[in-house]
């Protein structure tokens, strides 16, 4: 600083470390103190402030700006007073004794009549160990309306501890889940505790769960697996079924109470060629290295943290197979087809008369907070391509006849080990004919040319029936102002009559032929279909080598979204114990770098706009806040659960980025803050504070109302269901 004439501290710019802003040089000292004046402690933010020989004597002519700037105080050896320059900077002492820059203490403004020092608040952020920058600033995205906004970007923590930490909170959310629902199960050997639909909360129909059992061990089946490792095997859906036809079958599930229903099913069944292995996906040490013929990773990957953690679990389950060996992954996201998933998610909970710019306002919003890994198809091209050991490929999608969330918008991989024996089939057909299907409107098309094929015959491009309207209404959304549709009602309308083909029906035509469809590159809503003589024997094909995508075109990573919810639940916790409540930012968001200006100073005018206030204003309505102690406390819950800024009693859960997992993390929660029963089932159906409010209110009343309320949820489930089900052409259910 130029007050203390002119060098005060210096460090040593080293490669590939972080830059600070050093130690004092000789005969200068500096003090960091905080608002009462105090030495701040190592590790705390303080004002940095200089003493020692350089201080200047103050400012020419200015002498009210010299008092407030050159300060006196008893910051020396015993207490002697000390002579020092307030630099208005913020920073903290490094284990290491070098000077963190943390920000400025004067960004001063005026909010709803209350003069307030953003650099108190950023301060105040700074002193949770797990906040490496943050800014504060005001925002006028709603007009009329200034807000507080904080942006924080966390410390990064070790590869390690990142797997360690979201393997455990998932741990812990699916062992609750098998818990609550293990003590109504009947068929330990078809426990389906913790599936529910994304849609209405409930039970996904036992039917569609049995079909989509069926469909999976089916495609398991076709790999001939006589040594199975199972990891995430879950309560063993799959495993009661694959078992007994095998000569051993591993199953590895880091949730005790899963693992727990298997055994009892073991003992039911007399089954002795199982072993059970609890631990996270991660670590298979225990498991040895090529001994199974088939490895099956099924409907797990989405709880994974990032793409190196798949990555890394991939690898090591490659290691488990033998040569010629198989890895089956199960029911896979698809990122191509996330915001249709959302957009199918929030038309089965919008009213037609919702506007179209609440609807793109809760779609943002839906995507933005999405809490699990969803992976491109891509991907996994790029990684067989990368590995040597790898010399097979097949991505398939779902031909259940169901239409539901893991039919709609998951599909499944097959990774072949090289090395094959030689009782496996030839991996690839010879020659195969290439047909555009573009043209093609009804699964009649399809059967005409494959009747006429004389041998291999793909047909590209087919549109799918099964979310081509939800993809077409999804790319409205994204548009500033879709034509003709001001309402809900409206866009649904205008994409319903887009011809489109079941999956289904075409997998069901192969009486002379091994059907296989798959994403269309680059084309969410189309499929290709591949016909291969069934004298053929075609697998997977081989690998091709090559491909440049990075992960953030191909894997949408929850890390800094799951991490973010938690962070923001502490700091908005730890900000409400030491600010007034004026000084609270309205919304904390997490980002995993704040953007900086070429001179390395936080852009703030780089800073994005929260999902959550994007666009037109949100009704007054919605901002209403609780008004009782009992609303008080379900907004608590959802608020630690969700990370967000104080919520209206009329906003709806899900649109604020709830997810049917959340639900169950939040019944628990409830449940012991509240002291009184609540099912998943009675949240669903009342997914706002003001009418959990009132269900609960009325059903401390009349015990009766839960009973009936668990009902009367279960049929408008139905109902809502067979809507979907006539608003699909040809046909369709409940996209879940």
């Amino acid at each position: 600083p130029t007050e203390t004439t002119v060098w005060s501290t210096t460090a040593t710019a080293r490669a590939q470390t972080p830059i600070s802003i050093g130690s004092p040089i000789a005969n200068t000292q500096v003090y960091l103190l905080d608002r009462l004046d105090q030495l701040s402690p190592p590790g705390a933010l303080g004002e940095l402030c200089i003493g020692g020989a350089g201080v200047v004597r103050g400012y020419h002519a200015r002498p009210e700006l010299t008092a407030e700037r050159f300060v006196t105080r008893p910051v020396g050896p015993g207490g002697t007073p000390v002579r020092l320059y307030r630099t208005g900077d913020l920073a903290r002492w490094l284990p290491d004794g070098t000077l963190a820059f943390a920000g400025r203490l004067d960004h001063q403004l005026k909010v709803r009549g209350y003069r307030i020092e953003l650099g108190e608040i950023e301060n105040a952020l700074l002193t949770h160990t797990d906040v490496d920058q943050a800014v504060v600033v005001p925002r006028d995205d709603i007009a009329g309306d200034t807000r507080l906004v904080a942006y924080v970007a966390p410390r990064r923590a070790d590869a390690a501890g990142t797997a360690q930490q979201r393997t455990e909170y998932w741990r812990d959310i699916w062992a609750t889940a098998y818990d609550a629902g293990s003590e109504q199960v009947n068929d330990v050997t078809f426990n389906t505790s913790g599936w529910s639909s994304s849609v209405t909360g409930g039970a996904l129909p036992e039917s569609e769960m049995q079909e989509w059992v069926d469909h999976t061990v089916g495609r398991i089946r076709e790999l001939r697996p006589n040594r199975i490792l199972s990891i995430g095997c879950g309560t063993g859906l799959l495993l009661f079924r694959l078992a007994p036809d095998c000569q051993a079958y591993t199953g590895v599930d880091y949730a005790a109470p899963a693992l727990e229903n298997i055994r009892r099913g073991l003992r039911e069944k007399a089954l002795t060629n199982v072993q059970l292995v609890e631990s996270p996906a991660h670590d298979l040490s225990a498991i040895p290295d090529g001994g199974f013929d088939v490895v099956v990773i099924n409907s797990v990957i989405q709880y994974f943290p990032t793409a190196d953690y798949l990555r890394r679990v991939l690898r090591e389950a490659m290691s488990k197979l033998a040569p010629g060996g198989a890895l089956f992954v199960g029911d896979v996201r698809s990122l191509s087809l996330l915001e249709a998933f959302h957009t199918a998610v929030l038309f089965a909970n919008t009213t037609p008369e919702t506007p179209i710019e609440a609807a793109r306002r809760a779609l943002q919003t839906r995507v933005a907070r999405d809490s699990e890994l969803v992976i491109d198809p891509q991907f996994f091209e790029q990684f067989a391509a990368s590995e040597a050991g790898i010399d097979g490929i097949s991505l398939e999608l779902k031909h259940t006849r169901a239409t539901n969330e893991m039919s709609c918008f998951r599909y499944d991989v097959v990774l072949r080990k090289a090395g094959a024996v030689p009782s496996v089939a030839p991996r690839s057909p010879e020659s195969v004919q290439v047909v555009n299907g573009d043209a093609m409107s009804s699964v009649d098309d399809v059967r005409t040319l494959v009747a006429s094929a004389s041998g291999s015959l793909q047909i590209t491009g087919l549109r799918n029936a099964r979310v081509a309207r939800e993809v077409r209404a999804a790319q409205l959304l994204a548009e500033s102002a879709p034509q003709g549709a001001a309402t809900v009602g409206a866009l649904l309308q205008q994409v319903a009559q887009t011809p489109a083909i079941d999956p289904s029906d075409v997998y069901a035509l192969q009486a002379r032929h091994r059907v296989i469809l798959t994403p269309t590159a680059g084309a969410p809503d189309r499929f290709d279909a591949l016909f291969v003589p069934q004298t053929a024997g075609w697998e997977q094909r081989p690998v091709v080598r090559g491909g440049t995508m990075r992960d953030a075109e191909l894997v949408h990573e929850p890390q800094v979204a799951r991490a973010g919810a938690e962070l923001v639940g502490q700091l908005r916790a730890g900000l409400a114990a030491s600010l007034p409540d004026y000084m609270v930012p309205d919304e904390i968001v997490v980002l995993e770098s704040l953007p900086l200006t070429p001179n390395g100073k936080i852009d703030r005018k780089a800073l994005p706009a929260p999902a959550n206030v994007r666009g037109a204003a949100i009704p007054a309505a919605t901002s209403a806040p609780p008004g009782n102690e009992l609303e008080r406390r379900i907004a608590g819950v959802w608020q630690e659960l969700l990370g967000h800024a104080a919520l209206g009693i009329n906003d709806n859960f899900f649109d604020l980025g709830a997810n049917s997992l959340l639900m169950m993390q939040a019944n628990t929660r409830l449940r012991s803050a509240l002291g009184v029963p609540l099912s998943l089932v009675q949240m669903f159906e009342h997914p706002t504070i003001a009418s959990l409010a009132r269900y609960l209110e009325s059903s401390a009343q009349n015990p009766e109302v839960s009973k009936a309320a668990a009902s009367a949820g279960q049929d408008r489930a139905q109902a809502r269901r067979d809507a979907m089900s006539q608003r699909r052409a040809p046909r369709a259910s409940s996209t879940s």
